[in-house]
């Protein structure tokens, strides 16, 4: 549980809602995140991304999982029907339209 106030506030009225916010997991580069969206609306229009929007916050909100681990984001696209871990794995770029706006823009430099 958190002790920082604003995350003390956000998980009570998560609490509220049914939502579960479990902060201290990995943050890494979302790049990958965000054309998995792109790729879940191509697919699936606003009904498919709005699952797989869901399913990435819970990951993220209430599993601590990390938002750039491929086997996660492929374990998601599973769950919400949208693509298949191995179609996910086997594409580099989760969506060209998404890869040609934003190209390696996101890489996150150490």
């Amino acid at each position: 549980m958190p002790t920082h106030l604003p995350c003390l506030v956000l998980c009570r009225r998560g609490r509220g809602v049914g939502i579960n916010f479990d902060y201290g997991g990995n943050m890494s580069q979302t790049t990958s995140s965000h054309r998995l969206m792109e790729k879940s609306r191509e697919v699936g229009g606003e009904a498919g991304q709005l699952k797989m929007a869901e399913r990435l916050f819970k990951t993220y909100f209430e599993e601590q999982g990390d938002p750039g681990d491929h086997n996660l984001l492929s374990r998601d696209a599973e769950t919400v029907g949208i693509m298949s871990r191995d179609e996910v794995r086997l594409s580099s770029t989760f969506s060209p339209k998404c890869a040609a706006r934003h190209p390696r823009r996101h890489r996150v430099h150490r």
